[in-house]
């Protein structure tokens, strides 16, 4: 019995994070050609910028080798953040997504800049919640740079922004933080640029990693074991005497 709680508690502590992935998508499946002030995503709306001009929010859909722009893995399909009638536009997620106290939330995306140009263009991502929330531990790496953001407490929107030359490749970008309470958010990625040419999304992925149990909790499961098995010591004594 001593071996067997020994390995349960051994198991308990060495259980790692449970990450799932709430979306993947890399955008190869709205079809086979370009379409500009493109609206019919499958899995994100397309919004206005929470600054700058606002009339006709657009962004097109680009086929890789198409308008001298090249994708992800040098094919499918990626988004011009700066659609085709002068007003860029943010593009957002059509589902919300739970989480609970302590799970770390992660969206992870490939951007590039324009590569029609070396001039550089204003992006931006974040999340929208569906009620006051504490951020805590935000972080950002790739375009964004790689740095903390420390924590934002009571909010309902996180945007963090950042500055992408036209030149610069594809680049695998992030935002993660750790919800201080529970409740659901929207992700989005936009920009700033109101010339056509704009900075280039693919691949967004979105993780929502449940929280690992604090010490004190796996010290009250390992005690319980130790008073389940003391329980069934005494009851192997008392049978053996009678």
């Amino acid at each position: 019995m001593r071996y067997i709680l020994a390995s349960m508690a051994a198991l308990a502590l060495t259980v790692p994070a449970q990450a799932a992935t709430v979306l993947t998508d890399n955008f190869d499946g709205e079809g086979t050609t370009s379409a500009l002030n493109f609206t019919a995503f499958d899995n994100f709306s397309v919004q206005g910028n929470f600054v700058g001009p606002n009339n006709r929010p657009t962004v097109d859909l680009v086929k890789s080798g198409q308008f001298g722009i090249t994708c992800v893995g040098g094919s499918g399909n990626c988004v011009d953040l700066d659609g085709s009638t002068g007003n860029s536009a943010r593009i957002q997620t059509l589902s919300s997504y739970a989480f609970n106290a302590g799970d770390i939330v992660t969206l992870t995306f490939n951007l590039s800049g324009s590569q029609r140009t070396t001039a550089s263009d204003d992006f931006y991502a974040g999340f929208l919640f569906s009620g006051p929330t504490d951020v805590l531990n935000y972080s950002k790496t790739g375009a964004f740079g790689a740095a903390s953001i420390g924590n934002l407490l009571g909010v309902s929107n996180s945007a963090i922004y950042g500055t992408i030359a036209g030149n610069t490749p594809f680049t695998s970008t992030s935002l993660s933080f750790t919800a201080g309470n529970a409740g659901s958010f929207y992700a989005y990625i936009g920009a700033l640029s109101y010339d056509n040419v704009g900075p280039l999304v693919d691949n967004v992925v979105i993780d929502v990693t449940a929280s690992v149990p604090e010490p004190a909790t796996w010290a009250m499961m390992i005690m319980g074991f130790g008073l389940v098995g003391s329980a069934m010591r005494r009851r192997t004594r008392t049978l053996a005497t009678a």
